[in-house]
């Protein structure tokens, strides 16, 4: 074999070095593609407060210049998906859009996945929290995890102390006990209820009414709704039974509605009451479950409110402890102008180093496992980070309509129209229409 010639060595060592600065200019990996890399502008579309998401692009771009061409739009949540689907067909949309985990159903078909080429299943599951699972599409990635808003009890120190109880229940049957020996729940003339220990069983002054019950079908053994391995079909499992027998479905929903019939020994609460965060602050309520990111506007509203924060309880016998998580993602469109600097900017700001300030910006627990090995020393975001690592969810079709579907399955039992089997079996037929 004729040998290579020392120019000719050199110049191929110069072309493989090439070859990886380029490769590394590209995923901004170890410094490359920072401070003298154009990317041109990248817009990104996101539903969190501007005033805290621009400082913390601008704290980024003193170590990164790619950020400088990023530009951060804050949207209205209520309009955001239409306001998404309008802009997308004008072709004036975002480079970026933020993909929640109850609207991936909805908008896949707009999504330009990320190629497990860029980050394989084992690499994402090894970065990521469960729940982010949620993103993965046969295909590609439909977007990286970004935030995780997981749903937590509230708990009010003083109702606990003046009953000589000395922590927030672990278990639900610890909760239902607080219920039906009137220790937390009391009641005035007539009977009417004028502090209750939980705020669960109705619908309509719930905010969180369907995320409550969605943890509770978790917690009992079952997803809302389940993909095929083999076609990625999505199909509704509110009919699933366990070898025993036992529906979760229906086990969570009798047990919800419980709380909300008053020839029950566990009646606490009724559509009388106030909205439940608002009965919570106002200190008529002892346990209030609701997300994490709530904890700044419950202090707001009253200073001097005694309350702390616990895991929302679990189910004694169970297997594992879940929580609802409110899970953000970071996704391009095929619409993007500019795909490869969308690319680029999705896995900086899922970088450890930018979740860790985004996570401490909005007062959440960082979705990256590597950031949840190191406890905080904040005592709320202690329980913010178990609750992350907890946090569960499910895709979800359209989320205004299977809202009217668990109003409808709530409201139906409460009201003594259909027994729980019948609301559960109308619901999982009303899922599949959507699911067609």
């Amino acid at each position: 074999m004729r040998k290579l010639s020392t120019f000719q060595i050199v110049v191929t060592a110069l072309f493989i070095v090439f070859i990886i600065l380029g490769v590394l200019l590209f995923a901004g990996v170890g410094g490359f593609g920072r401070s003298d890399t154009d990317i041109g502008e990248v817009v990104m579309w996101g539903v969190y407060d501007d005033k805290i998401i621009d400082p913390v692009i601008k704290e980024l771009s003193f170590d990164d210049s790619r950020f400088d061409q990023v530009k951060y739009v804050e949207k209205d949540p209520r309009t955001f998906d239409a306001d998404l689907v309008e802009a997308l067909a004008a072709g004036q949309g975002p480079d970026i859009f933020f993909l929640k985990q109850d609207t991936i159903l909805r908008h896949k078909d707009k999504i330009l996945p990320i190629s497990y080429d860029l980050m394989s299943k084992r690499a994402f599951r090894d970065t990521f929290i469960e729940e982010g699972e949620l993103f993965l599409g046969t295909d590609g990635i439909f977007a990286l995890p970004f935030i995780i808003d997981p749903l937590v009890l509230y708990w009010n120190r003083s109702h606990y102390a003046n009953t000589g109880i000395s922590r927030p229940p672990q278990f639900w049957d610890e909760l239902l006990s607080f219920a039906i020996d009137s220790s937390l729940t009391k009641r005035g003339e007539g009977g009417a209820i004028t502090q209750s220990a939980f705020s669960i069983g109705e619908y309509r002054n719930i905010l969180h009414a369907k995320e409550i019950l969605s943890l509770l079908v978790l917690q009992a053994g079952s997803p809302i709704t389940e993909k095929s391995a083999d076609d990625g079909v999505v199909s509704s499992a509110l009919l699933l039974r366990l070898p025993d027998g036992q529906s979760p479905a229906e086990n969570a929903l009798r047990f919800y509605t419980d709380f909300a019939n008053p020839s029950k020994s566990v009646y606490t609460w009724n559509r009388a009451l106030p909205e439940a965060q608002k009965a919570f602050v106002s200190g008529i309520l002892s346990n209030y479950i609701g997300f994490a990111s709530e904890l700044g506007s419950i202090r707001e509203q009253n200073a001097n409110l005694n309350f702390d924060v616990s895991l929302v309880p679990r189910v004694r016998s169970g297997t594992s402890n879940v929580t609802f998580g409110d899970m953000t993602g970071l996704a391009v469109p095929k619409a993007s102008r500019n795909v490869n600097g969308a690319l680029q900017i999705v896995f900086a700001l899922t970088s450890d180093t930018a979740l860790e300030k985004f996570s401490s910006a909005l007062n959440l627990a960082p979705v990256s496992r590597n950031l949840l090995v190191s406890r905080p020393t904040d005592p709320f975001r202690v329980i913010f980070a178990d609750a992350t690592l907890q946090s569960r969810g499910w895709l979800d079709p359209d989320t205004a309509l299977t809202e009217g579907i668990f109003k409808t399955m709530i409201e139906s039992v409460v009201s003594g129209q259909l027994r729980v089997s019948e609301a559960v079996n109308t619901a999982h037929r009303e899922m599949e229409n959507l699911l067609r």
